[in-house]
């Protein structure tokens, strides 16, 4: 019997090393002709991971579980007025080191699990820089989104975390939330909107953990509760 389970044992190892030691790493450079970071995910696997060279005009969809997107210097995702980075179902992505621009959303993560580094989210003017749905969570971590139509948007049971991080200057609110619970003594929100009409719209029942408090600003905000 001990055999049997040391056998099942040593044969579950072998499989989990087996598995992350296939872990590939794709490089893109998007100023060579066709090399798009689209072409990378075809052909990428829950695991691997592809580093970005250059000014990528592509939209981008993300349908595998565990991949992770790493910009290098000047990385930048143009949408041409289309999203820009749409994670559809997945979970475990890790997206850093990129300038996400000229997007319907910037980055729309719809029933996923994300975590964000170092990310410019910017001139996303179709809608909002950043969208959250359908039982999503994201992680945000050292990223700015600035000058969109809107800044963030969280709804349908989904979640944000941000970290060191601002959401500014953009045209109609810098945080839309449909939640009826936001704030609490240790959870405050990094933005300031007192050149812009809103600084929160709370609607229904989501949750939203905002870390570094001291350098959050709501004190020019008008934040409300809306309802349906």
């Amino acid at each position: 019997m001990k055999k049997k389970v040391y056998l099942l044992v040593t044969v579950l190892i072998f499989t989990f090393l087996f598995t992350f030691a296939r872990a590939e790493t794709y490089n893109v450079d998007c100023n060579k002709k066709n090399k798009t970071i689209s072409k990378a995910l075809l052909e990428a696997n829950p695991g691997d991971t592809i580093i970005v060279e250059g000014v990528c005009n592509e939209n981008i969809t993300i349908t595998k579980d565990r991949i992770n997107l790493i910009g290098g210097v000047n990385s930048l995702i143009n949408g041409g007025g289309k999203d820009v980075i749409t994670l559809d179902s997945v979970k475990g992505i890790f997206i850093s080191g990129f300038t996400i621009e000229d997007g319907g959303f910037g980055l729309l993560v719809k029933t996923s699990n994300v975590t964000c580094n170092d990310l410019i989210i910017q001139n996303n003017l179709g809608y909002s820089g950043i969208k959250v749905e359908n039982n999503s969570h994201l992680t945000l971590n050292g990223s700015s989104v600035k000058n969109n139509k809107m800044g963030i948007a969280v709804y349908r049971s989904s979640s944000l975390a941000i970290y060191d991080s601002e959401c500014s200057n953009n045209s109609e609110n810098n945080f839309m939330r449909l939640a009826q619970k936001l704030l609490t003594e240790a959870a405050q929100i990094p933005c300031s909107t007192s050149e812009y009409r809103d600084g929160l719209i709370i609607i229904r029942d989501e949750i939203l953990m905002a870390v570094d408090a001291a350098e959050s600003d709501l004190e020019n905000d008008k934040t409300e509760e809306w309802k349906e």
